[in-house]
């Protein structure tokens, strides 16, 4: 039943044959897809959470956890009289632009 003959056995195959190829190249895009998506949010979930709770850390967390928090969020660290000096890392940097700097509890 290849058409009611319009199609040749080999032609049939060959056209199958390109199918299935192009099939599994798009159920291999999904996958992909789906997985970047999950990193994605894993990504922005760490990312949140690390920057809703810095304050915090830095004002009452053990010096392990103040540590940890640094090296997430610094480079170029130097300690000058006795002060720590750092840049900010990419994402956290977009922090510092006066846009995202707003108190989103005010009034």
């Amino acid at each position: 039943m290849r058409a009611d003959g319009e199609l040749s056995k080999e032609e049939f195959i060959s056209q199958k044959e390109i199918l299935l190829k192009e099939q599994a190249h798009v159920e291999s895009l999904i996958t992909d897809t789906k997985s970047t998506e999950h990193n994605w949010l894993e990504l922005t979930e760490n990312f949140l959470n690390t920057v809703f709770h810095a304050r915090e850390i830095m004002e009452n967390g053990e010096p392990e956890e103040k540590r940890n928090l640094i090296m997430t969020l610094g480079e170029n660290l130097k300690l000058r009289d006795e002060k720590l000096k750092f840049s900010f890392r990419q994402p956290y940097d977009v922090l510092l632009l006066p846009e995202y700097r707003t108190n989103v509890l005010r009034g």
